[in-house]
């Protein structure tokens, strides 16, 4: 019963008129003949049968933006067919914007099919398009370029090509611009216009990295030449509503706010109620246009929204956006302390390529952190002096509940109140602003090269592989070995660690 969907998902070309039976919507699907996918599912009746469940969940999740229903239940009983509907399931949830079930589907697909079989490395290139929104940005890159390279072995250039843009999307947020813009230039030459739902999604990555590298104006661009001009209509609906927050984005960055504001109200049409990253995707949208038009209370409650559907099924990118929007609304209105509580999430919400793309944004935004007066190391209580200066030395939080014998869950209040109090934008900075062990001294170097010493104090302050690269004129990979050496040099396993090194020197643990 695969074969053929198999063929239709490695070239997105295959003709529908010789399939019959439930693999036909599919293959009319990955074709982009959505309408007619959408016909044929809506005037059928259902068997029950789990392969065509799981394809009428796909169209509809896709193209009318509905809750997934099949998401689980009884697998058929050739295996071959049962690693399809498993396969099925994890892009259904991805496609209905429920990314933390998404890779949690997609995780189990791909350990239940054999390694390197089609249906294996597509459950896999799922996964790292969850990974990637979910913000597990390296985990993402890790799985996408090991698919990649999979699939190019055996000559699947489709998924090979989605691969790809998982992994650019990742480098837009680790702040790799040059290789987000070499990478859409060649998009557009490989595939001038997208004729396949595979070669579609390439191009929506492509423009969100260019959006997250700080190319607005490109992103829109990409997408409008590629998808149907004004509007984009070839795209599904999911999709589209992906695309009009990038369309705004694009629109408003060249003052063009009657043009975004089209945007806006097209969107109004969208039924994406069901969807929770569509549904984010266009509350951010509203609430960029809102804040450019002064309506302050607008945005934050648009961005809010946002956040909230985002954060409902994992999305801490989503949830960033949104953060990072209402930031802006709050700064305009004249609270400073907006952009600190803002930049605060942001140290919670994960890797350091994370933290660093959303202060980037920060700062494009002019709404770069602040302290508060009124606030500092005074006001912290006895316990929460202690667990800070533990943090400063780059003991994680399950270290320091151990340590001082509470519940992890108390020493994460603890570090969020405590990154409030002292406006620390990240983690890593208590480093600099804890007095840990009687102050600042000279920090040990002996055990590190003269080239480890200059990375090492560029990651103290603060800044990411690629941002050091440049500075030094190094690759990427060798600051990436550099600092795993000084990593096993100093003993530690986290940048903080090692900022609290190089700021502080070695101090003793106070005790409780």
């Amino acid at each position: 019963m695969t074969r053929t969907a198999a063929r239709a998902l490695l070239t997105g070309v295959t003709d529908p008129s010789g399939v019959a039976g439930p693999e036909r919507p599919y293959v009319l699907f990955l074709a982009r003949r959505y309408r007619e996918a959408v016909a044929l599912v809506e005037a059928s009746t259902s068997t029950g049968h789990p392969v065509e469940s799981a394809v009428r969940d796909l169209v509809a999740a896709a193209c009318l933006a509905r809750a997934p229903q099949h998401l689980d239940g009884p697998l058929p009983a050739n295996p071959v067919d049962a690693a399809f509907v498993r396969y099925l399931r994890a892009e259904t949830a991805m496609t209905a914007g429920r990314v933390a079930e998404s890779e949690r589907l997609a995780a189990l697909a791909a350990d239940a099919t054999p390694g390197d079989s089609l249906w294996h490395l597509a459950s896999r290139l799922v996964r790292a398009r969850s990974l990637a929104f979910l913000g597990r940005l390296a985990e993402a890159q890790l799985e996408a370029g090991e698919v990649r390279r999979a699939m190019l072995r055996h000559g699947w250039a489709a998924p090979a090509l989605v691969a790809e843009a998982v992994e650019t999307f990742v480098a837009a947020h680790a702040g790799d611009v040059a290789r987000v813009e070499l990478w859409t230039e060649g998009l557009r030459l490989r595939v001038p216009s997208a004729q396949t739902f595979a070669e579609q999604m390439a191009y929506v990555l492509g423009a969100l990295a260019l959006s997250a590298a700080g190319r607005p104006t490109a992103a829109a661009e990409l997408l409008f030449t590629s998808c149907g001009g004004q509007g984009v209509p070839e795209l599904p609906l999911f999709a589209r509503a992906y695309a009009v927050d990038v369309m705004v984005e694009g629109a408003l960055a060249n003052a063009q706010v009657a043009v975004a504001a089209e945007y806006v109200g097209l969107s109004e049409t969208f039924e994406v109620a069901d969807h929770p990253m569509a549904n984010a995707a266009l509350h951010r949208a509203r609430a960029r246009l809102a804040v450019v038009a002064g309506d302050l209370d607008a945005a934050r409650s648009q961005a809010e929204v946002s956040g909230e559907r985002a954060g409902d099924v994992g999305g801490a990118l989503y949830v960033l956006r949104a953060s990072l929007l209402r930031a802006v609304a709050e700064q305009a209105s004249g609270d400073a302390a907006a952009a600190t509580e803002a930049a605060r999430l942001a140290s919670e919400a994960g890797p350091d390529e994370v933290t660093a793309w959303f202060e980037r944004e920060l700062a494009t935004w002019g709404a770069s952190p602040r302290p508060v007066p009124g606030i500092g190391w005074d006001q912290l209580d006895g316990r929460r002096q202690l667990v800070a200066r533990l943090a400063a030395l780059g003991r994680r939080n399950r270290e320091i509940a151990e340590l001082l014998r509470v519940s992890v869950k108390t020493v994460e209040r603890d570090v969020s109140e405590i990154l409030r109090l002292l406006a620390a934008p990240r983690r890593v900075d208590l480093a600099r602003l804890v007095p840990v062990g009687g102050g600042p001294v000279a920090a040990p170097r002996t055990a590190l090269t003269a080239r480890q010493t200059e990375v090492a104090a560029l990651v103290a302050a603060g800044l990411t592989n690629a941002e050091v690269a440049d500075s030094l004129g190094l690759s990427v990979k060798a600051v990436e070995k550099h600092v795993s050496a000084i990593f096993d040099r100093l003993g530690v396993d986290s940048r903080t660690a090692v900022a609290a090194v190089v700021l502080t020197g070695p101090a003793s643990v106070p005790e409780a």
